[in-house]
């Protein structure tokens, strides 16, 4: 999980080259594209992952026809909109976490991020599960990170639940949504831009699921301690042996995600840096993120077109309005299938309850300072989330002004 921080958006103003997403890290280069109209880059990170997983489906056996009815042909390419707005989807859970940035500049950007990606974010200013308790971790749950408290201790096993939840949540929606979509295209019972506000919404849902799975991946794995330096507790999580294999025991939490080691080096940086081709079989392996959401893809598609065939005699449109008695069968599918996908195919990243494990304390680096150095931070700089630990508020603030004076990123793309 990066977040978007006003040092990456004060970059923007620096070049406005078409530039890649840098691994996990969607801040650096990924946030100039925000002024490149285009598509993301596929090469590294998030976008990455989920173009290997489109390309894992895609060739699966048995699964093209399920893929193709439901997203349409071409729909591996890395500029088809299925892949793009799925990887859109993605982007969205890092502009819903900074809807709670603290500190006065922040909360700026914040308001701002909230009127720029207004049309995607139902008109909130935070996100869902915001509390001035938790604070900037609100949403911690949708990049696989704990969520913490000012107020009251949260256990490991309430945000475990709390993914669950989610990613459930999630999954019928993306079901329903796509459901709805490919009938009214077969049917021809609804606009084409409905279809495509239909068909959309159930992408950026299954962006957002692909986007946890992704960052269950980051964490300080033996392959990873063979590329960069750190400690049991850096990047996301904390993976184990249980019973069922290697898993996520423990979500990692702010004050390992901002720690700072001997160095002056942020260990999250580097292992949010490290999704790139050369290194995802010796760092990953059968933890590669694609391998999941891949499965995870197939399944929806499948349960998409399972739900089609059976519903085939019910009409979608009824007087003019969507056929509730339709809407009642396909939400009652959707959800089913869900569990059962969640269970299935996610679930397996996760120590079950009882497997799970408390968070090492954090002792090294910790306040955002290398140990027996005083790091300069300018005024009102915040070691928030994401790959940046300052802010140069000033020029930060005119950057997104401007960025807010302009459409969001790749809306006509999707």
């Amino acid at each position: 999980m990066s977040r978007l921080t006003a040092t990456v958006l004060a970059a923007t103003l620096l070049s406005l080259a078409p530039a890649k997403a840098e691994a996990f890290d969607w801040n650096g280069k990924t946030s100039l594209a925000e002024f490149d109209f285009g598509n993301f880059e596929t090469d590294s990170g998030h976008p990455l992952a989920t173009f290997r997983a489109f390309a894992i489906a895609h060739a699966a056996p048995g699964a093209y026809a399920f893929l193709a009815r439901v997203l349409g042909p071409g729909f591996e390419d890395d500029e088809s909109v299925p892949l793009q707005a799925v990887i859109y989807g993605s982007w969205l859970n890092e502009i819903n976490t900074n809807l709670d940035g603290d500190g006065f500049s922040m909360r700026v950007l914040a308001q701002l991020l909230a009127a720029r990606y207004s049309a995607y974010l139902d008109g909130r200013t935070h996100s869902e599960d915001y509390t001035a308790a938790t604070g900037y971790s609100s949403s911690n749950y949708t990049h696989s990170m704990m969520v913490t408290s000012t107020t009251r201790s949260i256990s490991q096993n309430e945000i475990f639940d709390r993914i669950q939840q989610y990613i459930h949540s999630s999954t019928t929606d993306a079901i329903l949504e796509l459901i709805i979509a490919t009938k009214a295209k077969e049917q021809g019972t609804l606009s084409a831009s409905e279809i495509a506000r239909h068909r959309t919404a159930g992408l950026h849902s299954i962006g957002s699921v692909f986007h946890i799975i992704e960052d269950s991946s980051v964490t300080c794995s033996a392959g990873a301690r063979a590329k960069v330096s750190c400690i049991p507790g850096d990047g996301h999580v904390v993976t184990g042996n249980t019973s069922a294999g290697t898993r996520v025991v423990t979500l990692s939490d702010n004050n390992f995600y901002e720690r700072v080691d001997e160095h002056g080096d942020h260990p999250h940086e580097a292992l949010d840096a490290l999704y790139r081709p050369e290194n995802i079989s010796s760092v990953y392996g059968d933890r590669d993120p694609a391998l999941t959401t891949s499965r995870y893809l197939v399944d929806i598609v499948r349960s998409v077109s399972e739900a089609l065939d059976q519903t085939r005699s019910m009409p979608l449109v009824v007087n003019g309005a969507l056929n509730p008695q339709f809407m009642q069968v396909a939400a009652a599918t959707a959800s089913s299938a869900a569990g059962t996908i969640s269970s299935n195919v996610v679930d397996s990243r996760y120590a079950k309850q009882g497997e799970r494990k408390a968070m090492p304390a954090c002792t090294v680096g910790c306040d955002g300072k290398a140990d027996g150095e005083d790091i300069a931070v300018e005024e009102e700089a915040e070691v928030e989330g994401g790959c940046s630990t300052t802010q140069p508020v000033g020029l930060a603030l005119l950057t997104l002004l401007g960025l807010a004076l302009i459409p969001a990123r790749r809306r006509r793309k999707v």
